[in-house]
């Protein structure tokens, strides 16, 4: 089990010490939801909307081992919508995705 600690308005901070994974943002229904901010141990985040514990709406993912990032819209935890896809080498691309593709 992880530990975590509601804050006074009404967001939720927690840390899995296990899997060192940290969210800090609105808790609805003991799931993520609304603004929040999600990192991983290997470096990765996501800063964006949460919708019942799924990235859905506008957020930022960042790619910390090609220091490249996707920032648009998700839906479901994949890529959907208007968004930039930015790699560290200059690469990338902006249009529309469909469910993670392009």
């Amino acid at each position: 089990p992880g530990c975590g600690e509601v804050l006074d308005d009404g967001a939720a901070r927690m840390r899995c010490c296990r899997r060192r994974i940290g969210y800090r943002g609105g808790f609805e229904v003991g799931t993520r939801h609304g603004e929040g901010e999600l990192s991983l141990a290997s470096g990765a985040s996501y800063s964006g909307q949460w919708s019942f514990g799924a990235m859905d709406g506008e957020g930022e993912w960042r790619y910390p081992s090609t220091r490249g990032s996707y920032r648009g819209q998700w839906k479901a935890n994949k890529m959907h919508g208007r968004g930039i896809f930015a790699a560290a080498d200059g690469a990338g691309y902006e249009g529309c995705w469909d469910e993670g593709k392009f």
